[in-house]
């Protein structure tokens, strides 16, 4: 195994550092810009680039590791949006990205030294969101090793051996997070995920049917049930017939009626399907779809926030929350409504209260009339007992 996948015989990393940002946006938005920086951990360079093509009015950050990309995401842009407003939109999703990798390494340093496994599980899943595998084995293996009953991780671990073509290694790490929480969909849609990535589809369907017992509106299975069955009848397996095409039709159905984003395009789709190669179609535009709806990325940042608040909560500054709370809100406007990202941004509010706490009490401390800073300083400090008690619950 190469020096790169070795991760756990690196005990002592050295430090991290980035190199200064190109940045193509002074000569304006009309023209292609980009903003680009370079961070350098152990013996990988990681590229952060953030792209903008006014003539498509597309915008998307994409990172390199050692020259090669490993992931892609698109920024949203309304059309109502002037120049200025794109400008601060890429530059602010553009420094979260960076700073996260800033913070990332930092914490990677600090997680050696805690016999956290759920804190190593979190790093873990943000570099997952990061579509960094490696280094989001790595951080999993380490929870298992200090938390072997975190279910969570196993799940995970095996997420990433799908990712890295190992399908044995992916079923095996299910498997153990089945035997820990055995009623959990996700779990066995991701189990059964990976034996359809085998082509075993008999396995895959009674994975599926058991998670749809526990969630039965989980748009996800639907899809992939649909996928068997479809595949199924025509790679001609003896328990599949032609019949199949109609149980496949009525799982996308499903799938569609699941799913939040009604588009009558796919409807339409549906309802006119017919043969494989319509079904097929149907599968790709469901599939599509689902993808837009995906929140994994959102929701990973969102939990490495929590362990930042959790770990290492004076280390946050004004300019990282405020860009979180930013890049928060949009997601929630753009459709991610999702009760857990109103929890997120509840707790980055209440962080970013006791931010301004602490500044004004570092301001009364220096006010030198006494009839101002005194009954100040109190209310300020019960305040801060308040959001202390707030925080406690929150980040037990």
């Amino acid at each position: 195994m190469d020096r790169e996948k070795r991760g756990n015989t690196y005990l002592k990393p050295p430090e991290a550092r980035s190199e200064s940002m190109v940045s193509d946006l002074e000569r304006g938005v009309d023209e292609k810009v980009h903003l680009e920086e370079k961070k350098f951990f152990r013996d990988n360079i990681y590229r952060i680039r953030t792209e903008y093509d006014p003539e498509e009015k597309t915008a998307e950050i994409r990172i390199f590791k050692n020259g090669k990309l490993t992931s892609s995401k698109n920024i949203n842009l309304c059309e109502e949006e002037g120049k200025e407003e794109i400008r601060r939109k890429l530059e602010i999703y553009h420094r979260v990205e960076c700073s996260l990798f800033d913070s990332v390494f930092k914490m990677y340093k600090k997680m050696e030294s805690l016999k956290d496994g759920a804190a190593h599980y979190s790093l873990g899943v943000v570099f997952l969101g990061m579509e960094l595998s490696d280094e989001a084995e790595e951080q999993f293996l380490k929870a298992i090793s200090k938390a072997p009953d975190l279910s969570l991780a196993y799940n995970s671990l095996g997420l990433v051996y799908l990712r890295l073509g190992k399908k044995d290694e992916a079923i095996k790490s299910f498997e153990k997070a089945l035997k820990a929480n055995p009623l959990y969909a996700d779990y066995l849609n991701n189990y059964g995920f990976a034996f359809m990535e085998k082509r075993m589809y008999s396995r895959a369907i009674e994975q599926f049917e058991k998670a749809l017992q526990i969630n039965p509106r989980y748009e996800d299975v639907y899809l992939n049930l649909g996928f068997c069955y479809l595949m199924g009848s025509k790679e001609g397996e003896e328990i599949f017939s032609d019949s199949n095409k109609i149980l496949a039709l009525n799982y996308f159905k499903k799938a569609y009626k699941a799913s939040p984003r009604k588009d009558p395009r796919i409807g339409r789709a549906i309802q006119k399907a017919r043969d494989w190669e319509d079904l097929s179609r149907v599968y790709m535009i469901l599939k599509s779809n689902l993808q837009q709806e995906d929140s994994f990325t959102i929701k990973s940042l969102c939990d490495y926030f929590s362990l930042r608040f959790k770990c290492d909560p004076d280390a946050l500054g004004e300019k990282e929350l405020n860009d979180y709370l930013f890049v928060l809100n949009e997601k929630i406007g753009q459709g991610k409504n999702y009760p857990d990202l109103r929890a997120s941004l509840a707790t980055a509010y209440i962080f970013y209260s006791r931010f301004l706490l602490r500044s004004a009490k570092e301001r009364f401390l220096r006010e030198k009339d006494e009839a101002i800073s005194i009954p100040n300083l109190g209310t300020v400090e019960k305040l801060e007992e308040c959001s202390d008690d707030i925080v406690s619950v929150i980040i037990p």
